[in-house]
Parts: C-alpha cells; structure tokens; sequence
C-alpha cells in the first residue's frame, strides 16, 4: 500500500500484476478485503490500467465476484465497475435484487 501512495503512475502496472499475483483463496475476509483496498488506492491514486493489465485485473477480480461475503462484494463490487468489466452491472444488480440485511455488520453502527 505504501508504493500505491509514494509510487508514480509508472509503477501501476507493476502493482497490479503483483496484486494480481496474490494467492486470493489462502486470505480470510479481512485479508480480502484489505486487498481490494489496495486495488482502490492503487486505482485513486495511479489511474485505471490500461491493455493487458486492464483485462487481467478485469479477469481476477471478476473471478471472485460475487462472493459469499457481503464485505467482500461490497468492495469487489466497487472494483468492477470502476474497471468497466462485462458483467460487473448484471452481477451487481442480481446482488441487489437478492440482498438480505447483514445484521452483524449492522451492530457496528449501533453499538
């Protein structure tokens, strides 16, 4: 995450292709969920990918999406769409259609 804020937009490629890398079924919802977020600042802060880079970010994330984990969709959710992937708005759309009330992620707002 440190090179996503210090780094310049040369290293976006970079970045992405070694987040892309990373082994996404040996991380729990925590972990995913920080990944994501360093696609986001990577995103924010160096620009969307472009060619190659675009399409195989396009194909891991998409990958992955949707999840079982709300948290997770709510952040993968986000990555797709920036990236403009085929199906991001159909699959996000099912998942609002079918959306249930998460209430353990509810009790953090009342607590």
């Amino acid at each position: 995450m440190a090179l996503s804020t210090q780094g310049t937009p040369a290293n976006r490629d970079q970045l992405l292709t070694a987040l892309n890398a990373i082994d996404y079924n040996k991380l729990d919802e925590s972990q995913r969920v920080d990944l994501f977020r360093a696609y986001e600042l990577v995103f924010l802060r160096m620009g969307l990918p472009e060619a190659n880079v675009k399409d195989q970010t396009i194909t891991v994330l998409d990958g992955h999406y949707p999840s079982q984990s709300n948290m997770v969709n709510r952040e993968l959710s986000k990555l797709v769409i920036t990236l403009q992937a085929p199906d991001a708005v159909k699959k996000t759309m099912a998942l609002m259609e079918n959306a249930k009330d998460d209430k353990e992620y509810q009790k953090t707002f009342t607590q």
